[in-house]
Formats: structure tokens, sequence, C-alpha cells
């Protein structure tokens, strides 16, 4: 353990800080290429991988219409602005879709492999690019890279990162944004007014949300502006370039925008801050409407489903920089040089990065956003609270530093990552359902587990493994799609699972316990007499899927 401290404690070695960043990221790209096969399907990806060539077909109809028929005798799918989700960021879909029909991805099992590992590719750079936003903000290596560790051994973002595409991977691309957005406030010039604009565009054209940043950034451009007389002078033309960059680079990369861009964007904007979407989310045992959550109810999201270390220097990180950034607020005086908003830019960065947190949160109880399947659309703000959590970790080491404590903190802090790394192994592929001590027990009673029906992928090997039929007719009692699940499936296997509609037709009933409709009782959900558990897939803490079997 003393080698591990003093290896630490290494800041300016730089062939040490190679050799680790090295042996880190190849340990992380080996483990996310040999694990990647392991994930199902969630029930969004078949309708965004659709979304993806009803875009490139629209660009096609555009600047290449002799060549719509490639995609069209590739698969079917209807015009893009007669899809309901017409409005939704398109820009990795498209770029999947153009990949995928390019190579001639035709078995379904090879299309959503090659997704998956997409993006894992995109959450790789990301950590890579939130590393250095560690590093660039403490000026040490050693932190930026403790928050890479606390990302990549965050369990239900490592989970999500290989097929979320829109939220995890928006969270990676904001990472990057936010990198760009701290080097533009630190030091405008046109190499960052470019960066910025081009991966802000990016994230916007993933997730409307990704909109903070060229925002945020102009608000800290007109307060920096107010401190210094002569700053807008030197940078207007700067921050002019960037504005009309971001602008152009959003319109340019989503096809939707293209006829109205204005008018396109501001539905777009309404109908996400307003998202149609009906169904219930179980929240401490009760069905809530999704689009009426309680104010709470992201916050307690994030503190029961991340690892408690981190909520704890989170805490610790988040107090510290809000009560000075209110001290300064509340002692601003035009005449004193001491008193402002912040002194020197590491101040500054990190009110841009307490703003990022705080904001988005904020606006989504105050406009009674729809929320649902826990805050993964709130997965951008996760950096931002790591960062805080590093600010957190800084504070306490330096503290602990002056009683000669802080050896056994960071002690604690590598025994506490150590004991992480091997419930990430234990619970592996359910990391997608990790929660921390805090949800109590009982959680699939109180919280939604398997929202997004991942587990039918180990449900479906587990009946094709231990049986041996031509063929297993399979109901679902809850409310999943077997039907996309199984796309992971390679060909021969997906001709052994029938979906049927009725009970008394099925061999197998699958329920994860998810109910849209906040109805658990309901007659399509009961399970008959004649059909006993077969097997229950669960962790240690939280049952994931039940599997019946007819027994007469």
């Amino acid at each position: 353990m003393n080698f591990m401290i003093n290896l630490y404690l290494r800041k300016n070695n730089k062939l040490q800080q190679k050799l680790i960043l090295i042996i880190f990221f190849t340990i992380l790209f080996a483990v996310g290429s040999s694990i990647y096969q392991n994930y199902g399907i969630s029930l969004d990806e078949e309708e965004t991988r659709k979304h993806g060539f009803m875009s490139l077909r629209y660009i096609y109809e555009i600047f290449f219409p002799s060549q719509t028929f490639t995609i069209d005798s590739y698969i079917t799918v209807p015009r893009l602005l007669d899809f309901l989700s017409k409005d939704h960021g398109p820009i990795l879909d498209t770029l999947f879709a153009f990949i995928e029909i390019t190579f001639g991805f035709e078995e379904s099992r090879v299309q959503y492999l090659f997704r998956h590992y997409s993006c894992f590719i995109i959450f790789f750079i990301g950590v890579y690019f939130f590393y250095l936003i560690g590093k660039f903000r403490f000026n040490d290596w050693r932190i930026g890279l403790l928050g890479s560790v606390f990302l990549v051994l965050s369990p239900r973002i490592f989970a999500e990162s290989f097929y979320n595409n829109k939220d995890v991977a928006f969270m990676s691309l904001f990472t990057i944004s936010l990198y760009c957005c701290l080097k533009f406030i630190y030091k405008p010039n046109l190499k960052h007014a470019f960066t910025l604009a081009l991966s802000s565009a990016f994230a916007t054209d993933l997730r409307l949300m990704g909109i903070i940043l060229p925002f945020l950034t102009l608000f800290f451009i007109i307060i920096l502006s107010l401190r210094e007389k002569n700053f807008l002078k030197k940078n207007f033309f700067i921050t002019l370039v960037f504005l009309v960059l971001v602008f152009s680079f959003i319109i340019i990369f989503w096809p939707y925008l293209w006829s109205d861009p204005i008018t396109n964007f501001f539905l777009a904007f309404n109908k996400f801050s307003n998202f149609p979407w009906a169904g219930k989310n179980l929240y401490f045992s009760q069905y809530v409407d999704a689009s009426y959550v309680p104010w709470h109810y992201s916050l307690t999201w994030i503190s029961i489903t991340t690892p408690f270390l981190y909520v704890v220097l989170f805490i610790f990180g988040f107090s510290i920089a809000l009560t000075r950034t209110i001290k300064r607020l509340l002692n601003i005086e035009e005449h004193k040089k001491l008193n402002d908003l912040w002194r020197g830019k590491k101040e500054m960065l990190d009110l841009m990065i307490l703003l990022n947190f705080f904001l988005p949160i904020f606006l989504v109880i105050i406009l009674n956003s729809t929320l649902l399947d826990g805050w993964r659309h709130l997965y951008f703000v996760y950096p931002s609270f790591l960062l805080l959590s590093l600010y957190g970790f800084k504070q306490v080491t330096r503290i602990f530093k002056k009683k000669n404590f802080h050896n056994y903190f960071i002690l604690l802090v590598i025994l506490t990552l150590a004991i992480n790394v091997v419930n990430m192994i234990k619970i592996h592929p359910y990391q997608n359902v990790y929660f921390n001590f805090l949800a109590g027990k009982k959680i699939e009673n109180k919280f939604e587990v398997d929202y997004w029906a991942l587990s039918n992928k180990q449900a479906l090997e587990f009946i094709l493994l231990n049986n041996n039929k031509d063929y297993y007719k399979i109901y679902p009692a809850s409310h999943m799609n077997i039907n996309t699940s199984k796309l992971i499936f390679s060909n021969l296997k997906k001709k052994k699972i029938k979906i049927v509609n009725k009970k008394s037709e099925a061999d197998f009933i699958i329920s994860n316990g998810r109910f849209w409709t906040g109805n658990p009782d309901a007659k399509f959900a009961k399970i008959p007499n004649n059909f006993e558990l077969y097997k229950e897939i669960s962790t240690d803490r939280v049952k994931i899927v039940s599997i019946f079997k007819k027994s007469f």
C-alpha cells in the first residue's frame, strides 16, 4: 500500500505519467473491446437506428437523388418529415447508418454490435477529454487520471456506454465540448473558437441541451468584458466568429433544420423541454407521471445510483465552491480589487463547472420537464458532478495533509475504488441496475430497475441453453419488446424465438417488472397458475428479470 501511495505522490515524473496513462487507457480499451458483445439491446435502439437511415435518405434526396434506391433496397423507413421523432438530434445515428450501408452489415447482430462498439469508442474518447479537463483545472495529471477512474468506475455510466447512443454518447460529446469551452474562455483565439463551435454543434445535434455551453460561453464573455475594459474590444471578432460558426455547424449537421432553421429549432426545443410521454415512473414504491415528477426526482436518482464515495466528495466540493461563489457575489464592489466574482482564472473555471451542473437541474425542476427512466436525460451534468467531487477530494487532502492524515485518506480512496472494481466485475453485465446502499433493500419494489429490458438477452440465452426444442414460444408480461431484444442474436438463434400474444400459447413468460401504465396487476402482467418460476436473474441487491415456464 505504501508503494501505491508513493506512486500517487510523484507529481513531476513525466515518464511515470506517460506510462500510467498508457496502461490505464490500454486496459480500458482492451476491456471495452472484449465485453461489448455481452450487453443486450435497449428498447430505443431500433428506432434510433431507423432515424439515422431516415436522415441519411433525406440527405440523399437533396444531394444524391439517384442514390436513394440504395437505402430503399437496404431498409424500409418512412420519410424523415413524416417521422414522429424527426426533431431529435441525428448526428451519430446518421453516421452509423452511413457506415453500416457502406460496409453492408446485413445481419442484425453485426449491425447492433457495430453500434455498441462505436458507442464505446466515443465514450473512450470522452474519458480522455475528461482527463484533460481534470489535468487542466487542477494543474495535476494525477487528479485528471483520478477523475477518469471515477468516470469509468461509475457502474451505470460504464454499462450504458456500450448501448446508450443518446444519453451517454451525449455526455461524452458534451465533455469534449466542455474542455473546448474551458480552453476558449481561458484563452480566446481562432483555434479555440473553431474547436468549441464544432464540438458544441456536434453535442447539440445529438441532444438539444448541448446549446447550454455556447450560451454559458457568451455569458462569461460578457462578465469578462465588464471586468476588463479592453477585453471585448480585443476579442469581439473572435466571439463573433465563434457565434457564426456554432450556429452554422448546428444547421449543417442537422438535416431537419435545413428547410426552416429558426422555426424548426424552436419547435425541437419546445418538444424537448416538454417531451410528450404519458408513461409512469416507479419512484419510492409509487407510480408517478413522467410529466409531473417531484422536484427531488433527479437529485434522488443521482444520489442512489452513484458510488457513495463520489457523492460524499461532491457534497464537500459543491458546498465549498458554492459558498465561495456566494461570498464573492455578496461582496462585489467596483473599487475593491479583491472583491470580485472570482479571483484568478481557476476560480472562473470552477464557476463555469458549478453553473454547468446546477443550471440544467435547476431548469428541469423549474420547467417541470418530463423525466423518465431515472436521471439518464441529465447524464451530461455528470462530468461536472465528478469535477466538483475532485475539487472536494483536493480540499479534503489539503486539510488532512496539515494533520498528516492525507496518506490514510488516499489509501481509503484507493481501497474504495478497488472494491468498486470487484463489484462491477461481480454484477457484469448488469452494471446498469447498480444502486448504492442509500437505495435500501428490495429496490425493485421502489425504483425502476431494467427499464430498457437489457436483461432480455440473458433471459433468452438461458432458455435457449437449457432447453432442447426447435423453437420456443415466449410471452412478455411487462412492457418490453422481445422482438427488439432478438436482434442481438444470430439468425439461427432468432428462428428459435417465437413471440406470442396469448399466455395460453406460451412455453415461457418473461417479466422485468417495467409497467409504463403504472399497473403491475394488469391482466397482461398476471402469471397463470400453470406457470412456475423457472429462473430469476438478479444481482446481490436487486431482482432484474423473472422467467416462468409452463408446467402443465
